[in-house]
């Protein structure tokens, strides 16, 4: 089967515009399609009944560092089996604290049944590298603890 010229071009054209999507996917996703942190809770389990306190940590990846001179502000919920002292944490009032490389605050709650313990959080923070800033809102942030049996 032969084709004309225009079909040629036609097809290679379209394989040309096949190809360039594909490494464009994945350009995107070496270019930080990625988040750049990760979340770590620390003590990761508490004991059912007893006040507890944790820590959740934003650690900025390799090449970004906390931005302290944005206002980060994060908002808990809890399921109905836990209370929190508190459901606001924000740089402004001090309960989110830069650690550097990372953004950390301190949650105080108490749950009470023993199982998984969902932690979810909504935030706005920025992280930033030597020439620019990244800024998160409304980022979704989720954590889990185990509640043990006294």
């Amino acid at each position: 089967m032969f084709l004309s010229h225009s079909s040629k071009i036609l097809a290679l054209a379209s394989l040309l515009l096949v190809c360039s999507c594909g490494q464009g996917n994945a350009a995107d996703k070496a270019a930080g399609g990625d988040k750049p942190y990760t979340v770590t809770l620390g003590p990761q389990s508490i004991t059912a009944g007893v006040p507890a306190v944790t820590t959740l940590t934003i650690h900025a990846k390799d090449g970004f560092k906390w931005n302290d001179e944005f206002p980060a502000s994060l908002d808990l919920t809890l399921p109905q089996e836990a209370t929190a002292t508190s459901y606001q944490f924000t740089k402004k009032d001090g309960t989110v604290q830069n650690l550097g490389k990372a953004g950390a605050l301190t949650i105080n709650l108490t749950a009470s049944k023993c199982g998984p313990l969902e932690l979810k959080l909504k935030g706005n923070f920025s992280l930033c590298t030597e020439t620019s800033c990244r800024i998160f809102r409304a980022e979704e942030l989720t954590s889990t603890l185990t509640v043990t049996a006294k």
